[in-house]
């Protein structure tokens, strides 16, 4: 089980293998909560800005919804969004 050290300010370093594991990248926001007597750390989920500009940036091409739902499910994958 990873470990990380609180410092004086309060700041806590998300272990490599934890960041990589959920596709963490700087600027995600991490939601934490108690639960009984431990702290829950989850990913905040992503919003549909998030997704913005993943498609061709070209006005002239239509995309149908398999294509859209292709390409959300393949930046999901690599951590994109």
């Amino acid at each position: 089980m990873p470990i990380a050290t609180l410092t004086t300010k309060g700041q806590v370093v998300v272990p490599l293998g934890i960041r990589k594991l959920f596709h963490l990248q700087p600027g995600d926001k991490l939601n934490f909560q108690v639960v009984e007597n431990s702290i829950k750390i989850e990913l905040m989920k992503k919003n549909v800005q998030d997704a913005y500009g993943i498609l061709s940036k070209s006005t002239d091409k239509k995309f149908s919804i398999d294509e859209i739902n292709s390409k959300l499910a393949e930046s999901f994958r690599e951590g994109k969004i």
